[in-house]
C-alpha cells in the first residue's frame, strides 16, 4: 500500500513515498504499480501528479516503464544504489 509523506509538494511527497517502499523491501523489483490513474483516484490526487512522481523515479531509477503493461520496480532496496542494479523485466 502507497502512503503519502508528509513534507514537500504532493508529487514530492508521493515520490519521497514510494522510493521509502522500495528501500524498505515493501515494494519488490519486478512489482507493477498501480496504473496512474488508479493511484491517483485511491490517493485523491491528480493524475498529473502521479505521473509526475512515476517520471521523478524513473528518472532515478527505482521505476521503469513497460508502456501500456505498466509501471513495474526496478530497484531493490537492500541490494545497493539505484544505478548497481538494472532489473529488466522481460514479459
Amino acid at each position: 500500500m502507497i502512503q503519502m509523506c508528509v513534507s514537500g509538494t504532493t508529487r514530492v511527497k508521493l515520490a519521497e513515498s514510494i522510493e521509502r517502499g522500495i528501500r524498505n523491501d515493501q515494494l519488490a523489483p519486478g512489482e507493477k504499480l498501480p496504473s496512474i490513474r488508479a493511484l491517483a483516484e485511491s490517493l485523491g490526487l491528480s493524475p498529473a501528479t502521479v505521473a509526475g512522481a512515476y517520471r521523478q523515479l524513473q528518472q532515478r531509477g527505482f521505476l521503469v516503464s513497460q508502456g501500456r503493461r505498466g509501471t513495474v520496480v526496478m530497484y531493490g532496496g537492500q541490494s545497493g544504489g539505484a544505478f548497481d542494479e538494472w532489473i529488466w523485466i522481460l514479459r
